[in-house]
């Protein structure tokens, strides 16, 4: 037996027994996951092999020429390596443009285009073992991708839309990324075709790049294709290009939009990915729905509800301008695009695409501290218990305005905002006419006349380091001194809420940053905490 050629065939022709070569039986495997599962292994197995001889026509009654079918299976199976590149002779009595004018005039699929390209042979089965002597070229990647792909036509045989999306976009994004996922490619030819088209051409990301961000983290995806690769691979990006050593990303997914909908602990997760279409539905390719009919839209709208600081990143198939646009007008801190192979995207932008991806990623997670400063403004917003209607109407617009610029990561003009409540609200409880705040409608008097001077109930501090500030005590000080307001402040905070001098301490300090914010221009000073603390205060006040 000749090992060195291997033929295709079913139990009705046995060309191996003729030609003594080794035979691969045929059994009438039509489907195109059918013919991967059967074809591929039989193919490794084939250690010494050189040529593979096909029939055009295959079974009882072939008149799609399966055999052209299983060629393209053939060439186009990574999973085979580099035989898929072997010589492929195809015996038939029809010569080539008989057989692709069959296909035309029948409208059927144009495998025979494969007969036009390098490194494939048609011969009536008289001169086979001629051609067997004779053509033995094995092509290479190159001739692949440069000679063989651009003559094929395989056409999408299945629905167009977000499934087709998912499972090309999962690839394609991995490709970008050099992550090898441990999940199977589609076995559809039309998929293989694509994905043959793009494969020698992408230069990964290289496997040594380490993320710079230096935070454990907890990620959920909400993706009804979650376990079809892409809860794999966003995990991997979390740990291989996003987190520093050492750092650990704990990820979870939900694939039900119903569960999604019950659930209320979102707080917890510092990104949340979120598929735009969750229900099989709503994967119509010849339907146009208005965005807010997907279920993906509802969600970011509920998680948004709970805490507009959750961090959310949508995966969408669409790229419509207008609608991320609406996302991102409803709360959306990112989105990437599920790239589909109907509209061949170019490698620049997916490249752009993924390093998009990752920045915004990066992004959120810098930015998962606004879960909690909105807890804490929300819970600011819902005191509402102070009977001076008048200043909770005012600070409820300027505590609209302070999120809005914490939101945009303004923190020292909204600190300045924030800051303004509490000097609006000192300013008016105090009365500097007598120098008295009101303590349970009786009138408590701050400074008090003695002779020629004033006695002062808090003494001043200097701490040119960290903000002047007054703690418990009294002071003389001269009747031509005027109350600042932070004294004001430090008065109501010390008497009418029972703050002590460490309190008072941390109120100069405060005062001492929005002084130099305010009047000497610095930038970039405040902080989360900082922010914290100023709206718990008006918390207090708003009480």
């Amino acid at each position: 037996m000749d090992t060195k050629i291997a033929i295709i065939e079913d139990n009705i022709s046995k060309l191996s027994d003729i030609i003594g070569c080794t035979g691969i039986e045929y059994n009438n495997q039509t489907d195109d996951n059918l013919i991967h599962d059967w074809l591929v292994p039989k193919i490794l197995e084939l250690d010494e092999v050189e040529q593979l001889i096909l029939p055009i026509r295959l079974g009882l009654d072939d008149a799609d020429f399966k055999g052209l079918r299983i060629g393209l299976h053939i060439r186009l199976s990574v999973e085979l390596g580099d035989k898929r590149f072997l010589p492929l002779i195809f015996v038939a009595e029809e010569n080539r443009e008989l057989i692709l004018n069959n296909q035309i005039k029948g409208d059927k699929e144009r495998s025979g285009m494969l007969l036009f390209t390098p490194g494939v042979y048609l011969t009536p089965i008289s001169d086979l073992t001629y051609k067997l002597e004779k053509f033995k070229l094995t092509i290479t990647p190159e001739i692949l991708v440069e000679s063989v792909l651009p003559n094929l036509i395989i056409e999408n045989q299945r629905d167009m839309g977000h499934q087709l999306a998912n499972e090309w976009g999962v690839f394609r994004l991995a490709k970008f990324a050099g992550i090898q996922l441990n999940i199977d490619l589609p076995r559809d030819l039309y998929f293989k075709y694509k994905y043959a088209h793009y494969e020698t051409n992408i230069i990964p990301e290289p496997k040594s790049n380490i993320g710079l961000i230096n935070l454990n983290n907890n990620c959920l995806l909400i993706d009804d294709n979650a376990e079809k690769g892409w809860s794999e691979l966003l995990l991997q990006i979390m740990q291989k290009r996003i987190l520093s050593i050492g750092k650990k990303c704990n990820f979870e997914s939900i694939q039900s939009f119903e569960i999604a909908y019950n659930k209320s602990d979102y707080e917890k997760y510092d990104v949340i990915f979120l598929d735009l279409r969750l229900k099989p539905e709503e994967d119509k390719p010849n339907s146009v729905l208005p965005i807010e009919e997907f279920s993906g839209y509802k969600l970011l709208k509920k998680i948004k509800t709970i805490n507009q600081g959750i961090q959310v990143i949508i995966l969408t198939a669409s790229n419509k301008a207008w609608n991320m646009k609406r996302l991102l007008d409803e709360g959306a801190d990112g989105y990437y695009i599920k790239e589909s192979p109907e509209f061949d995207f170019p490698d620049s932008f997916s490249k752009e695409n993924y390093e998009g991806l990752k920045e915004d990623i990066e992004k959120c997670l810098q930015r998962s501290y606004l879960k909690e400063i909105y807890k804490i403004w929300q819970s600011t917003v819902d005191t509402i218990s102070n009977p001076e209607r008048n200043f909770i109407k005012e600070s409820n617009s300027m505590l609209d305005i302070a999120w809005n610029l914490i939101h945009q990561e303004e923190l020292d003009f909204a600190y300045l905002t924030l800051f303004q409540i509490i000097e609006s609200y000192v300013n008016k409880k105090y009365d500097y006419r007598d120098n008295s705040i009101e303590l349970e409608g009786m009138k408590s008097y701050m400074i008090e006349a003695n002779g020629d001077n004033e006695i002062w109930k808090l003494s001043f501090n200097r701490d040119n380091r960290n903000g002047d500030y007054f703690s418990s005590g009294n002071e003389q000080k001269s009747k031509r001194m005027r109350a600042n307001t932070l004294y004001k402040a430090s008065c109501i905070l010390k008497f009418n809420y029972n703050k002590d001098d460490a309190f008072l301490r941390k109120f100069g300090s405060l005062n001492d940053l929005r002084h130099k914010i305010a009047h000497e221009g610095s930038k970039g000073q405040v902080n989360t905490e900082n922010i914290k603390i100023v709206l718990e205060i008006i918390k207090m006040i708003r009480q």
